[in-house]
């Protein structure tokens, strides 16, 4: 299946109105209100995130050596550390 350039245009479109109207919409009944998860919940999601956070940095080498034959070495030797660290980082200080 080919995607074109009308494919993508449609998707960017749909996915700017769900941001929209999940952010900065009406709520569609007032009587209900966010809140926030329930134990049962929240502790299975911090265990997930903590595993996820410390599986990739554990994993990264085995990882980049599992995309080397389709990446190539040279594209693994490419990267700056002090730099994706950087931006790591930066990412992090946006998102909170």
């Amino acid at each position: 299946m080919v995607c074109g350039p009308g494919d993508a245009l449609l998707t960017s479109f749909y996915m700017f109105r769900l941001w929209y109207k999940t952010f900065l919409g009406e709520s569609r009944s007032p009587e209900v209100h966010p809140h926030e998860s329930p134990l049962s919940m929240l502790v299975p999601l911090v265990i997930l995130a903590a595993l996820s956070i410390c599986g990739g940095w554990i994993g990264i080498e085995r990882f980049s050596a599992f995309l080397a034959p389709s990446t190539g070495l040279r594209a693994a030797a490419a990267g700056n550390a002090r730099l994706e660290l950087y931006l790591s980082i930066a990412a992090v200080a946006v998102r909170c």
